[in-house]
């Protein structure tokens, strides 16, 4: 009995608080403005990343085209261009206008990022490509808010609708050139302890078009039949291979020293200093395993 009274008090309340709300006492919602949605698409046969090395060679492009294809249309998109997220006032800088047929490609070189943002352009920079939408009243919607997220103020969350994309993002990397990887190197670390800190080794391109010779071990101060060695490097990722392969001997007992890769532990090269990093393991026939070390070098 007591459940079900206090039910029934619950029910008044409830009751009470609903009918006392009055239309008068809200007040009005702000007009919905109906906003087409931009779809900025980077062209996979064209450049999709900037090289450090040859910013002016660099050439891009993009589709500029609707998401919702039989929704309104703006009167135009202008398309506008932020470096390293930068969207303050003044840091957008525009770039195209008035594109007002879709879908249309746009392109965009080096020469010209350059001469919007002066200064140098390096390893780390990147420059987004988004579009302000400008309806047919004149009403403008900026690609950029002040925190970067586009359209914010739609409050549609447009970003996270399937196969959405509303910038075109070119990033400045090193990509691999095995040509980098040759010329005077110096020891960093040799954990073997076959080399001091800044002795000279020997780096030129391998035989293949993603492989390294090494001459290191075994040091001439130690070994003989010295053989250079190969490494293979991944071209996306700059991580590196070693496959067993023989260096040199170890007089007087350890001879057909081989070299391979240390399993799980990271070698890697860096595609803009050319710096080796590698985990290694020296073994050979009748002793086994040798050594288990880190070799780096650089220029």
């Amino acid at each position: 009995m007591k459940k079900f009274i206090i039910s029934i008090i619950t029910i008044v309340l409830t009751a009470s608080i609903i009918f006392s709300c009055r239309k008068s006492d809200n007040p009005k919602l702000p007009a919905l403005t109906r906003v087409p949605i931009p779809l900025i698409t980077p062209d996979p046969t064209a450049n999709t990343v900037i090289k450090a090395t040859d910013v002016s060679g660099f050439n891009g492009k993009f589709s500029v085209d609707l998401y919702f294809k039989n929704d309104i249309i703006p009167k135009q998109l202008d398309i506008v261009v932020a470096k390293n997220h930068n969207y303050t006032d003044g840091a957008v800088k525009p770039f195209k206008a008035a594109i007002a047929s879709f879908p249309t490609d746009v392109t965009v070189t080096g020469t010209q990022i350059a001469m919007l943002f002066p200064g140098p352009i390096v390893v780390g920079d990147v420059f987004e490509f988004g579009a302000n939408i400008i309806l047919q009243d004149g009403t403008m919607f900026p690609a950029f808010d002040s925190v970067g997220a586009a359209y914010g103020q739609t409050g549609g969350n447009v970003d996270g609708y399937p196969n959405a994309s509303l910038v075109a993002a070119y990033a400045v990397v090193c990509p691999f050139d095995r040509s980098i990887f040759s010329g005077g190197y110096k020891i960093i670390i040799d954990s073997w302890q076959d080399f001091d800190p800044g002795d000279a080794v020997t780096v030129t391109p391998g035989p293949g078009p993603s492989q390294v010779s090494l001459t290191v071990y075994p040091s001439p101060a130690f070994g003989i039949n010295r053989k250079p060695f190969i490494i293979d490097i991944d071209p996306a990722t700059g991580k590196v291979s070693i496959a067993s392969q023989i260096i040199g001997d170890y007089p007087p007992s350890d001879n057909n020293v081989k070299i391979s890769a240390t399993p799980g532990v990271n070698s890697f090269v860096d595609f803009c200093s050319g710096k080796i990093h590698l985990g290694f393991d020296l073994t050979d026939a009748h002793s086994g395993i040798l050594v288990t070390g880190i070799l780096e070098i650089g220029k």
